[in-house]
């Protein structure tokens, strides 16, 4: 996705701190234009922060509780911004 910014910025966010340091690698040559935390959703504070676009990628919270995962990431959305919510459940390999 970072390729994809332009002049845009990412802000990365989950709770696994194996997964942020995964993003982080893989990221590397773009940390100048993302940065990749460890938060638990319910804890997040982005302060005055406001994101155009947010993707929620195997959240189980907006599988579960769909309406109480989008009032903690609405305050957050700058007028005109969209949630976009992915979550399929992981597959498991013997």
């Amino acid at each position: 996705m970072c390729e994809r910014l332009g002049a845009g910025r990412l802000t990365a966010i989950d709770r696994s701190p194996q997964m942020v340091e995964a993003a982080t690698r893989r990221n590397g040559a773009h940390l100048d234009k993302a940065e990749f935390l460890v938060r638990h959703l319910e804890d997040l504070d982005l302060g005055e922060r406001q994101f155009d676009k947010v993707f929620a990628v195997r959240v189980g919270l907006f599988d579960r509780e769909r309406e109480r995962a989008h009032l903690l990431v609405d305050p957050w959305l700058a007028p005109g911004g969209t949630v976009r919510a992915f979550f399929d459940p992981p597959t498991r390999t013997r």
